[in-house]
C-alpha cells in the first residue's frame, strides 16, 4: 500500500513538471493544463500525507521497474481522464460546440446572401455592358452618318 502511494507522489511530480511545461510553453490556463496541475497537486499532497518516512524505498532493490510500470499506468489513466474531459468541456460552455452550430448556420446564410448579391452584380454588369456596347454603336451610326 505504501508503495503505491509513492508511486502516486512521483506520477504527480511528473504530472506537475508536465502542467508546468505545458504553461510554459503557451501561458494559458486551458483544460490541459488545469488537469496535470490539479492531478500533479493532487497526486503529491497524497504523497507527502500517507508516505510518511518510506518515501526513499520506491528507489531501493529492484522496485524501480515497477514504479515505473505504475506511473506509466498512473499516466494513461491521468491522460484518459484529461482527454474525456476536455473533449466534454469542448462541447459545453459559450464556446463549445453546442453553442458555435446556430453561429454557423447564421454564417451559412449570411455566406449564402453574400453569394446572391455577387451573383446579382455579375448580371447587373452584363446588362449594363450590353447597353453601353449598344449606346457606343448608335453613337458610332450617327456620327458616321453625319460625316457622310
Amino acid at each position: 500500500m505504501q508503495e503505491g502511494r509513492i508511486l502516486a507522489g512521483w506520477v504527480g511530480l511528473v504530472a506537475l513538471a508536465i502542467g508546468g511545461l505545458l504553461y510554459y510553453r503557451e501561458p494559458i490556463f486551458n483544460w490541459t493544463v488545469k488537469g496535470f496541475l490539479i492531478a500533479g497537486i493532487l497526486l503529491v499532497a497524497a504523497w507527502i500525507s500517507l508516505a510518511g518516512a518510506v518515501a526513499g524505498e520506491g528507489l531501493r532493490k529492484r522496485q524501480w521497474g515497477r514504479d515505473v510500470n505504475g506511473a506509466a499506468f498512473v499516466l494513461a489513466v491521468v491522460f484518459i481522464f484529461g482527454t474525456f474531459t476536455g473533449w466534454v468541456m469542448w462541447g459545453a460552455g459559450t464556446e463549445g460546440a453546442v453553442q458555435l452550430r446556430p453561429r454557423v448556420e447564421d454564417l451559412n446564410n449570411q455566406l449564402t446572401e453574400q453569394k446572391k448579391k455577387v451573383i446579382d452584380c455579375e448580371g447587373k454588369l452584363v446588362v449594363v455592358e450590353g447597353r453601353m456596347a449598344e449606346i457606343q454603336r448608335a453613337m458610332q451610326r450617327s456620327t458616321g452618318g453625319a460625316a457622310q
